[in-house]
This record gives C-alpha cells, structure tokens and sequence, in this order.
C-alpha cells in the first residue's frame, strides 16, 4: 500500500506542474494539497505573493521661507542689519503693488515681469454648498520669469 500512494502522490505532482499559474490560482485547494506534500512548491507560491507588493517611494518636501528668514538672509548677504533688510523688501513689495494697482508692468532684468491679466467673469461651482456662484471681472498679478532665471535654477 505504500509504494502505492508513492506513485500516486508523484503522478499528482506532475499533473500539477503543467497546470498554469492562473489555474492554479484558481485551485487553492491543489495548491494547498501539493504544498503539504512538497515543500519546494511552498517556496515558489510565497516568492511570487512577495513580487508582487509595490514599495511606496518618499517624497522630498522642499524648504520655504517665510518673511522673518527672507530679511535675515537678505541681511548676511548684504551686511546689512535687520532693521534695514526689512525695510528694503518692504519698499520693494509696496512698490511693485504700487505699479501693478496703476497698470504698469515692472521689469527686473534677470529675474522676470510683474503684469497684471484680466480675468473675465464666470460661474464656478461653490465646494461648500454646491450652488453656483457669479465671480465678477477682476485683474490678477502674473510674474513671468525670464528665460536666464529658468536656465540658471536648471
């Protein structure tokens, strides 16, 4: 009887290797029956359950600055102190809205514009209630960086 189940258990080993993957998928149950009998057959299910797992990536978060950094490195870089740094980033933010309010564009060689677009009127839809709402005509500032800023950054 035991040299019986031996020619058995062999015959359903090598029925089942000609079986393809996805029937033999399909067919937990003979997989199951095989892996108790063979351990190599354990092995090579787990090895594909495991390729198949994707490995999220970590996104780089970049660095902002906020005013407070922006006049103190203004500041090192200038020599300057503080006090002055802050109040020439002012000047320049309220001359550069300044010019916009007028309708003047304001051009800083090597950086880029400072223009203003008209932007026509519109329906848009509101998230929070969902109704629609009338946007009127307004002007929106639009900074348009110069072709040797883009080249120097890449």
């Amino acid at each position: 009887m035991v040299a019986k189940k031996k020619v058995a258990v062999i015959k359903t080993v090598t029925k089942k290797k000609a079986v393809t993957k996805k029937a033999a998928v399909k067919k937990k149950a003979v997989v199951k029956k095989t892996a108790t009998k063979k351990k190599a057959v354990t092995k090579k299910v787990a090895v594909k359950k495991t390729a198949k797992k994707k490995v999220a990536k970590k996104k780089s978060v970049p660095i902002t600055y906020n005013k407070a950094q922006t006049i103190n490195a203004l500041a090192k870089s200038t020599e300057l102190s503080k006090v002055d740094a802050e109040k020439i980033l002012n000047a320049w933010s309220d001359f550069v809205i300044a010019s916009l309010k007028n309708g003047d564009a304001v051009m800083l060689k090597g950086f880029g514009t400072f223009i203003t677009r008209n932007q026509s009127a519109r329906k848009i839809n509101h998230p929070g209630t969902g109704e629609i709402v009338d946007v009127p005509a307004k002007r929106v500032p639009i900074l348009k960086i110069s072709k040797s800023f883009k080249e120097s950054v890449k």
